[in-house]
């Protein structure tokens, strides 16, 4: 299994987000996205939602998917 790992502030997740993660799928490239949203002291963006809240975003961004995708708090 291929298993892509797609990290990112997801500050908010959005509709591009989902569309390369369901093209590298559809392509073949990987079978399986995992999203990472980065951690809350990342030093090139200000004004970032907590991990835990971008996390629950990119679950309900994925929710609909019938592609088996993960996503991890780090």
């Amino acid at each position: 299994m291929k298993i892509g790992i797609f990290g990112g502030s997801f500050n908010p997740p959005h509709n591009m987000h989902q569309k390369i993660a369901l093209t590298l799928i559809k392509k073949g490239y990987v079978d399986k996205i995992i999203f990472v949203p980065t951690g809350a002291k990342y030093s090139y963006k200000n004004n970032l939602l907590e991990p835990k809240i971008r996390y629950e975003m990119l679950k309900l961004l994925c929710q609909n998917n019938r592609c088996d995708w993960e996503g991890r708090v780090i």
